[in-house]
């Protein structure tokens, strides 16, 4: 990265793989503001960051979006929501359409630290501050009662989610260093991996 020509000296709080059509391949990170800056959400294209070329021209920043107190990010390959990324912010999550531009907004009741979207299943999982684990349902506006689909529970922050084996099962890890197996359709941890010791 210290070649890169965007390398920032900012705080990069989350980074996700985001492609736009099969046929390209972009970077989404997740920023931190500063009091001079407002954090930011940037979509780079990922030849930016291959040295195979050096001294050719690099294509300019696809897009850049203001928002601040963002501490994670999803891109949606989910049909449900084509073309958008996600940001978990504090207390709310903020979807946004980066071809249209359109933005719905949910309110939490914590800080979203994590974040990833289902590819069948029109959800995004979120997990938050509190040690909340929570699913939007997609097809549901932000003004409709009933957007939130799942409820798993942590006994501290939630620092990771992953959705494994035909979207049934969710992995999550927290700030006290235990890594859980959730089945999504039973709502129950079926499998706690111990000896982690790091966050």
């Amino acid at each position: 990265m210290h070649e890169n020509l965007y390398f920032t000296k900012r705080k990069v709080n989350s980074v996700c793989w985001a492609s736009l059509n099969p046929l390209d391949s972009h970077i989404l990170l997740c920023l931190m503001g500063r009091p001079e800056t407002p954090g930011c959400a940037t979509l780079l294209p990922a030849s930016l960051f291959v040295n195979s070329h050096p001294g050719i021209d690099r294509p300019g920043m696809l897009c850049s979006f203001r928002i601040p107190g963002a501490w994670s990010c999803a891109w949606s390959l989910n049909i449900k929501a084509n073309n958008c990324f996600s940001t978990g912010l504090s207390r709310r999550v903020l979807l946004t359409n980066v071809v249209t531009g359109h933005r719905q907004s949910f309110g939490t009741s914590s800080d979203v630290s994590a974040q990833e979207f289902a590819l069948m299943a029109p959800l995004l999982f979120n997990g938050c501050r509190s040690g909340e684990i929570f699913a939007i349902d997609l097809r549901c506006g932000n003004q409709v009662k009933g957007w939130k689909a799942t409820h798993l529970f942590h006994d501290s922050a939630v620092t990771s989610v992953r959705i494994l084996q035909d979207e049934q099962c969710l992995m999550a890890s927290d700030m006290a260093g235990k890594v859980k197996l959730w089945d999504l359709r039973t709502t129950k941890c079926i499998r706690q991996y111990e000896g982690h010791v790091n966050e």
